[in-house]
């Protein structure tokens, strides 16, 4: 009821501006999208001790082995707590607001990131730019497709004529929530029964809800903001349980 009423409000501009409740509601997001997280977490050892899944190791993490702990930490902290939420921010729910330019510039930066994450892309560039690597080839790639996208303005103009509504932005919401959950698919646990994907991947489609209210009734950079927290709070958790 209440993410419907934010859906309302989000279509008519009628959202509140008091930044007071503003972070109100975003601490309320922040802790609720941390015990959803606790849930699955519970949920996935569980399985683990029961030999039901395996945890993967994140892919990213292969390129800084060589350096120090502490570099590496860092590096690792920046990525997860800063650049990767604003980029899949950027990719996911930027266009939720079904304004024609968010819309151009968040189909540009879905290409960039489903590139990024499909191709070797990246190993042109990481002589040149080494751990920056990724945000450096997303933002060029990005800008690169919101060019290509120009010549389309029209098409996107229909679109967003099309749009609009409560019923599209319900489908761009469960749209972007499963494009959320699926490119998460390389840092998921890994397990031979089908039937469990739901749960494994599960706490990724409620985490694209939550920020998806962020984004709809407080705006995208408490959305980035939040998804940040998110991620920042969880590294740092891991650090210290290891």
């Amino acid at each position: 009821m209440v993410f419907k009423q934010v859906l309302s409000l989000s279509l008519t501009g009628a959202l509140p501006h008091n930044e007071s409740k503003k972070l109100y509601t975003f601490l309320k997001l922040l802790w609720l999208s941390l015990l959803v997280n606790a849930v699955f977490t519970i949920v996935d050892l569980i399985l683990a001790k029961n030999g039901l899944m395996e945890p993967r190791r994140h892919p990213g993490n292969a390129f800084i082995e060589e350096e120090t702990i502490l570099w590496r930490l860092f590096v690792l902290f920046v990525f997860r707590a800063i650049t990767n939420p604003l980029f899949e921010e950027l990719s996911f729910r930027l266009a939720l607001s079904q304004k024609k330019r968010d819309v151009m510039w968040g189909l540009s930066f879905l290409t960039a990131l489903l590139l990024t994450f499909f191709t070797d892309i990246e190993s042109l560039a990481r002589p040149y730019f080494w751990f920056m690597t990724h945000p450096v080839v997303f933002v060029l790639l990005g800008g690169l497709t919101f060019l290509l996208l120009r010549p389309l303005a029209r098409k996107v103009s229909e679109i967003h004529e099309f749009s609009g509504s409560e019923t599209s932005l319900k489908w761009l919401l469960l749209g972007s929530a499963v494009l959320f959950s699926f490119i998460h698919v390389f840092v998921s646990p890994t397990t031979e029964y089908w039937f469990l994907y739901p749960i494994i991947y599960g706490r990724f489609f409620v985490a694209a809800y939550i920020f998806a209210f962020a984004r709809l009734s407080l705006g995208f950079w408490y959305a980035v903001a939040c998804h940040g927290a998110y991620n920042g709070l969880l590294f740092l958790m891991t650090i210290l349980r290891n």
